[in-house]
């Protein structure tokens, strides 16, 4: 038996296992038993878009836009950690730790963080950030923001919306 065992490369707990079965469960052996445990989450349904996606060569940032835009309603952090799952398993895809909060932007467009707009408002004085991209932009933030305006200074510096978007 454990000569057995050894050319068939399995263990002699589990030949003696199979010599222990009868007919109907060795039929039920062959049975195909599909496991479905991923269907009744959240991301369940979205998990085959993503593989697919993944495998035609989008990123990562077009994948969790497009499953936003699909109406997933769970936790974004969970969906990241699904898409990075998935690429680095099947694909060998390493995507960086917040991969769809940092994109490339063409060198037209100024992204103001949030954080910079509350260094602006809390330091005392702004002259040291009169050269930042918040400063120059205040104004249109005071009008695309109105929750800043009772916390923005009442004097700002002068502002040419040229090629400012929102």
């Amino acid at each position: 038996m454990k000569a057995f065992a050894q050319t068939h490369s399995i263990s002699v707990p589990t030949l003696k296992k199979y010599l222990a079965m009868s007919a109907a469960d060795v039929e039920k052996l062959s049975e195909r038993h599909i496991l479905n445990r991923n269907k009744n989450t959240i991301i369940g349904p979205y998990l085959n878009i993503i593989y697919k996606m993944l495998r035609d060569g989008f990123k990562g940032d077009f994948i969790y836009s497009y499953i936003l835009h699909m109406g997933y309603k769970g936790k974004p952090s969970t969906m990241i950690d699904i898409i990075k799952c998935i690429a680095l398993n099947n694909f060998g895809i390493h995507l960086q730790r917040d991969f769809p909060f940092y994109e490339d932007m063409p060198a037209s467009v100024s992204a103001i963080t949030r954080s910079s707009v509350l260094k602006y408002i809390t330091v005392k004085d702004n002259t040291s950030m009169k050269d930042s991209d918040t400063a120059k932009y205040i104004a249109v933030i005071k009008e695309a923001c109105p929750a800043y305006q009772r916390y923005l200074p009442k004097k700002a510096l002068p502002l040419k919306p040229s090629n400012c978007r929102f």
